[in-house]
């Protein structure tokens, strides 16, 4: 599909993006840019990029698809780094966690000098790293694609191609919409079990025994707060409104279970369990 395509940040994302696109042949050639030299030398012995450098500018200047995949909260400074040194015809995307504002930067950035696709996969894990990345990781996963006033037709559509090369499906979405539907059902998520990890272990004296009977309820409820923390707080900090209405749901249902369970009142508390699980298998059965 490409001649050359360039991946910023190499960690399990950008990883996975270089194995998938070589494993499909999906490019001539792919470049993967990180500022660690362990990272570049970890991405070419796994296969992930054909060359790799620490230079931006060197690593783009060639592209003709570039997926920026750093921290979400300085990947419109990447873009703005780019602006004036690759070619126009080049397509820009990215793999950022929130939308709106970042392809509102984005678009302001390279308007007039590349065409920019703002791009979400719906594909992840707890582990990070490139020594995580895995080839297969898009496989069967939304793929959300924004498009806005100012996104080219032609661009827009190369990037959807690409994705659904990827083996991923993909979704169409307004960058706000996004951010308010991740928000509910991605970083509240993330952020209750890291909660839950610190209430748990804050909850009882008896670390021995909080050890010792912390079952599979544990470890499954509390799984994404094995994530990086530096990373899910820069996605909290980005999507600080969303987020904080996730959070005023979540309280108030929460407050609705205490508030049965203080008051004795068994009837209230198995229809808000109830009610819990038919909304899950609900959204479950959609998915499917």
């Amino acid at each position: 599909m490409f001649g050359v395509i360039t991946i910023v940040g190499l960690g399990l994302i950008g990883g996975s993006y270089g194995l998938a696109i070589r494993e499909r042949k999906l490019a001539e050639r792919v470049i993967g840019v990180s500022r660690r030299e362990t990272t570049l030398a970890a991405a070419l012995r796994c296969g992930a990029c054909d060359e790799a450098t620490d230079d931006l500018i060197a690593g783009s200047h060639d592209a003709d698809l570039i997926i920026l995949c750093a921290p979400v909260t300085t990947i419109s400074e990447r873009a703005a780094m780019l602006a004036d040194v690759i070619p126009p015809e080049c397509v820009v995307t990215d793999a950022g966690s929130t939308k709106a504002t970042l392809v509102r930067q984005c678009e302001i950035a390279l308007a007039g000098k590349a065409r920019f696709v703002g791009g979400h996969p719906m594909a992840g894990s707890e582990l990070t790293g490139i020594a995580h990345a895995r080839a297969d990781l898009f496989a069967g996963a939304i793929y959300a694609l924004t498009r806005t006033q100012h996104t080219d037709d032609a661009a827009f559509t190369l990037v959807h191609d690409f994705a659904r090369a990827l083996g991923a499906k993909p979704l169409t979405i307004d960058p706000a919409v996004h951010d308010e539907v991740v928000a509910l059902t991605s970083h509240l998520p993330h952020a209750v079990a890291f909660a839950l990890a610190s209430a748990v272990w804050g909850g009882h004296p008896n670390k021995s025994a909080l050890a010792s009977l912390a079952a599979s309820g544990y470890r499954d409820t509390t799984r994404l707060a094995g994530a990086s923390p530096e990373l899910w707080c820069d996605i909290f900090t980005a999507n600080r409104d969303a987020l904080l209405h996730a959070f005023d749901g979540f309280q108030s249902e929460l407050s609705a279970l205490r508030a049965a369970l203080a008051a004795g009142d068994d009837a209230a508390l198995l229809r808000a369990l109830k009610q819990a699980n038919e909304r899950r298998a609900s959204l479950l059965r959609s998915i499917a």
